[in-house]
């Protein structure tokens, strides 16, 4: 009873440290325009964005931002973000919605 008890304790140890941003990471693809995506890199405690819209590539660096479950790009004007809907399991990026291709 007791390796029970201590394998459910450390099971759900392990599941409360899991980061939810790990959802973000992946190739995404515009669900109007399958030829224009993105692909979200964990790089250390950021992320990095290289964006195909329009034929153009740019990397872009993002920050997790764990209150309110996004990715923050800065921007001169104010932040872009990218987020995540648990129901169609898209993200919305800009004006952008993008399903998730790897």
């Amino acid at each position: 009873m007791k390796k029970i008890l201590f394998a459910f304790t450390l099971l759900f140890l392990l599941a409360s440290c899991i980061n939810k941003s790990t959802k973000f990471e992946g190739t995404w693809q515009s669900i109007k325009n399958h030829e224009d995506q993105l692909i979200i890199t964990k790089a250390g405690d950021n992320f990095i964005i290289q964006t195909n819209y329009f034929g153009q590539e740019e990397k872009v660096p993002a920050i997790y931002n764990k209150e309110k479950d996004d990715l923050e790009v800065s921007s001169s004007l104010q932040p872009i973000l990218v987020i995540y809907d648990p129901n169609s399991k898209h993200i919305m990026f800009n004006e952008y919605e993008l399903e998730k291709i790897k």
